[in-house]
């Protein structure tokens, strides 16, 4: 063996532990600075047994930790080169801690049981030349950590009063029960530098090894014009989606849905679809709305392109959540092809595999798990929210039109159910154009919907347009479904559910179904008849479906009138 070969990996120094919210935050001094520290990667041991003075009695819980691991994951793109800019934010390990100092390490360890844990960093150097650092005091520590578990919590890296946040149009107020948004970026996006800026590391259900690193940004719409015009003060929470990837060289997007993986540490070796994005969102809403205080009743999501199937695949499937989904040229079906963690291009890049039928953990297959229309048909009881969405025609993101094959799909499925939903096209590509098509629908709805107030699903409206079948030729090039509603509950009580409403494209005359939608006490049984009486003069039965729906029929409107509809289920109040 040469003298090169016979030489040790420089150690970490300056070895700590904290513990908070059910985390262990291990942090050191990395061996060497700037780009001479490129080629290490670090190695997390664990013992409960004692300090660790040699590797067989410790686990090894983590592993190729980055150099200047402590660097706050935000800025792209995500290779070396970032990594070795001293220019960037450091992270802090609790809300009232400064930031690490710059070529820090740190690794966050998921407590899953109440112990005294000890800890030690291994370097390992990735050219081979050396063998990984020995123990010593500096990198190994002598004294516990006393670990509890607890729910996970993200840390404040910068608060919405910083001026570099923007405070004048976003900082927090501290105001309760305000409206939040769910807002999903498409392909490229970044959280935005609005507002509080938040940190958390994941535990092992949200990426390839526990503690890794993700970001999102909470802001005060203090005018409410970030939505669409004319909105109420509101709170909007926005994730970042890319990741590294497992050599650090390079990241990815997860198309918020997961990446293709053998997570370190398997007991399969397999590579399976893992839904680690998912999971970071059911994380971080949650903890959003209870942190913030924010009105559980209004919670809406915001999305464009690749984020709208983050609020298909994960939002839309959350019982008793959302009130209402919003979606600019969304992909609205399974998107047959992830990034892969294991398998990278020449380049170092990971490569966009496609998947297979049976590639969830579970067994499961991803691309039935992820078709979001045949999910909805298969069970019109579930509380879904209202959704809307604009789609082009000639979009083809995905090959052979399927983003309008799925479009389609989605608008007659919720049809089919009698679900609440807005659906706007035009003979588009996917672009702005197309997006924009959403802002007439977000005016219109973006705060009508509430989990705790019923509404009027309008269905075979004479006036919709007709977006035909699969053939983006058939039908109407451009148009909408559900566009100009208004509607006012009036009651909503065991006896009787009762609503006015017009529509603004109505001059002389039209016709429309109307099912009660999130009713709240007017709730008959299914199969019994309920009377129902309209304004217009019309009166008859319906009978309850077997998913507890009432829909009354042919309904008619003259003009840009309001039309009050009626119905007893003759219980008494």
């Amino acid at each position: 063996m040469s003298s090169t070969m016979a030489q040790t990996a420089p150690t970490v120094t300056n070895i700590r532990a904290t513990q908070h919210d059910g985390q262990t935050f291990i942090t050191w001094t990395d061996p060497a600075p700037g780009s001479s520290g490129k080629i290490y990667r670090y190695d997390l041991y664990r013992s409960t047994s004692g300090a660790i003075k040699e590797l067989t009695h410790a686990t090894l819980v983590q592993k190729g930790l980055f150099n200047n691991s402590a660097q706050l994951i935000g800025p792209k793109p995500f290779n070396q080169t970032t990594r070795l800019n001293d220019v960037l934010p450091m992270a802090r390990t609790d809300n009232h801690s400064a930031p690490l100092p710059l070529w820090s390490g740190l690794a966050v360890y998921t407590n899953r049981e109440r112990a005294a844990a000890y800890y030690a960093v291994i370097t390992q150097d990735t050219t081979g030349a050396q063998r990984p650092s020995a123990i010593s005091t500096a990198n190994s520590l002598t004294n516990p950590v006393e670990e509890f578990p607890s729910p996970i919590a993200p840390v404040l890296q910068i608060p919405s009063t910083d001026s570099a946040r923007h405070p004048d149009c976003c900082s927090i107020s501290g105001t309760s029960s305000l409206p939040l948004w769910l807002k999903l970026h498409g392909s490229g996006g970044n959280a935005p530098a609005f507002g509080d800026f938040q940190a958390y590391w994941g535990d092992s259900t949200m990426g390839y090894q526990d503690g890794i690193q993700s970001i999102f940004s909470v802001y005060e719409d203090h005018l409410g014009s970030a939505i669409a015009k004319s909105g109420p003060r509101q709170l909007i929470v926005a994730p970042q989606d890319a990741i590294w990837s497992m050599d650090g060289n390079s990241g990815t997007e997860t198309y918020w849905f997961g990446v293709k993986a053998v997570p370190e540490f398997a007991s399969d070796p397999h590579p399976h679809v893992y839904p680690y994005t998912l999971a970071k969102l059911a994380f971080i809403l949650p903890w959003v709305i209870e942190h913030y205080h924010a009105d559980p009743n209004r919670i809406y999501g915001i999305s464009e392109s690749m984020g709208g199937y983050g609020q298909v695949q994960w939002s839309l499937r959350q019982p008793n959540l959302f009130a209402a989904l919003f979606m600019r040229i969304p992909i609205l079906g399974t998107w047959p092809h992830l990034p892969s963690l294991i398998d990278t291009t020449p380049s170092g890049q990971p490569r966009v595999v496609p998947i297979t039928d049976d590639t969830l953990p579970d067994g499961a297959s991803y691309n039935a798990d992820t078709d979001a229309a045949a999910w909805i048909g298969r069970d019109c009881s579930r509380k879904l929210p209202y959704v809307s969405w604009s789609s082009g025609r000639k979009d083809i993101v995905l090959a052979d039109h399927r983003m309008w094959t799925y479009a389609v799909h989605m608008a007659d499925a919720l049809k089919r159910c009698h679900y609440g939903f807005s659906f706007i096209w035009n003979n588009g590509v996917h672009n702005n154009v197309t997006a924009s098509l959403e802002s007439r629908l977000l005016e219109q709805y973006q705060t009508v919907f509430a989990r705790n107030l019923s509404y009027p699903a309008f269905t075979n409206f004479s006036l919709d347009s007709s977006y035909g079948n699969s053939d983006i030729t058939a039908g109407d090039l451009s148009g909408c479904v559900n566009c100009g509603w208004k509607w006012h509950i009036l009651a909503d009580t065991n006896a009787t559910w009762s609503v006015t409403f017009q529509n603004g494209q109505v001059t002389t005359k039209a016709i429309t179904d109307v099912t009660l939608r999130n009713t709240q006490h007017f709730k008959p049984a299914a199969g019994i008849s309920v009377k129902w009486s309209a304004s217009t003069g019309q009166e008859g039965t319906a009978v309850v479906d077997s998913s507890g729906l009432v829909t009354v029929t042919g309904i008619e409107l003259t003009g840009n009138t309001e039309t009050t509809v009626i119905v007893h289920s003759g219980r008494p109040n």
